[in-house]
């Protein structure tokens, strides 16, 4: 039943892309700038704040674009100190674009719907392992610059490594999960 819903609201969405259901309800973002893009693989937070309601019943989604492979994606609800309501999402930087549409929902009907929001880099980030090899050769100052590079470069390898283990890590969880819930009677 959740999954038919789901199609129906991306349906709309392709039909109807700047259709907002309640007025009343606004789902405000700030967009991701090509800027602020990580490297692919880190973590990106996307954060909407629902603004017209204090209903705390209600539930958003995602829908995500990440390099042509999509996701429909349960946000996490928060409350600020101000008691505005926020959902949160985080997911890894794409390699080259990032589309996505936030859907908040009232059981199975959409109360609203975002605007569509992308972001694509103006070219590809260089995605090869770190060579630590440093030469012997060079003069000092040319050396410390190439040790800079090369520490820059295994930081974020060993961020992205870092990140597929959390991944990893959290597939796993999943599908032990679902295993346990399969095999009881």
């Amino acid at each position: 039943m959740l999954f038919s819903v789901r199609w129906r609201i991306l349906a709309l969405t392709i039909i109807f892309p700047t259709l907002v259901l309640a007025e009343k309800v606004q789902i405000l973002h700030d967009q991701i700038t090509v800027k602020e893009l990580p490297y692919p693989g880190q973590k990106i937070e996307l954060a909407a704040e629902v603004a017209g309601t204090k209903n705390t019943d209600l539930t958003m989604t995602a829908f995500v674009v990440l390099d042509g492979l999509l996701m429909d994606v349960p946000m996490v609800q928060r409350l600020d100190e101000r008691s505005r309501i926020y959902y949160d999402l985080t997911l890894g930087a794409p390699l080259a674009e990032l589309t996505y549409q936030f859907f908040l929902m009232k059981g199975n009907e959409a109360a609203s719907i975002s605007k569509r929001y992308s972001v694509r880099r103006t070219c590809l980030p260089d995605v090869e392992l770190t060579n630590s090899e440093i030469s012997q050769d060079l003069e000092p100052k040319k050396r410390v610059l190439q040790i800079q590079k090369v520490v820059d470069g295994l930081k974020r390898d060993i961020d992205s490594y870092s990140r597929s283990i959390e991944l990893l890590t959290k597939i796993k969880e999943i599908t032990d999960q679902k295993s346990s819930e399969g095999a009881q009677p």
